[in-house]
């Protein structure tokens, strides 16, 4: 996972079994330390990371849960 010193990747979804599983595979590929997983609606979990750290948080947010088509937002 190319993240910088520090950095970490943080991963949403709605069901709890299946973010069980990424986590799973996040600590059998030896970078469990580097992502954050949440469970809940994405949307709601990136705006409430961004009131809790503040602007400048995230580099870059991709959401694929959208079902009427992809949504990429970058954030400066």
């Amino acid at each position: 996972l190319a993240l910088p010193e520090g950095g970490k990747l943080f991963g949403f979804d709605r069901d709890a079994e299946v973010m069980g599983v990424a986590r799973r595979y996040f600590e059998k590929a030896g970078v469990a330390d580097k992502v954050d997983t949440r469970v809940g609606p994405a949307l709601e979990g990136v705006k409430a990371l961004l009131a809790q750290e503040g602007p400048g948080t995230l580099d870059f947010i991709f959401f694929g849960e959208a079902r009427r088509g992809t949504t990429w937002i970058g954030v400066g």
